[in-house]
């Protein structure tokens, strides 16, 4: 989990079924309270061949979704 802004975001890669060679992305953006985290949003990208192609894509979900919510 990194630090993004005033949030916490989170990349990750599942895969799409146990024994599939295919992974997808995921992307997780918490709060950064005191108190502790809250998951706010999730957001479900594309399909990889690569963990960490998916992973980074998630993390690149979480950044887009962010500078959107910011813009309005």
């Amino acid at each position: 989990m990194i630090e993004y802004k005033a949030y916490l975001i989170l990349g990750k890669a599942l895969k799409v079924y146990p024994d599939s060679p295919y992974w997808y992305s995921q992307g997780d953006v918490f709060t950064d309270e005191p108190g502790g985290s809250i998951l706010i949003k999730r957001l479900r990208g594309a399909f990889f061949e690569s963990e960490q192609a998916a992973e980074a894509h998630g993390l690149e979900l979480c950044r887009q979704w962010i500078d959107q919510i910011e813009k309005t």
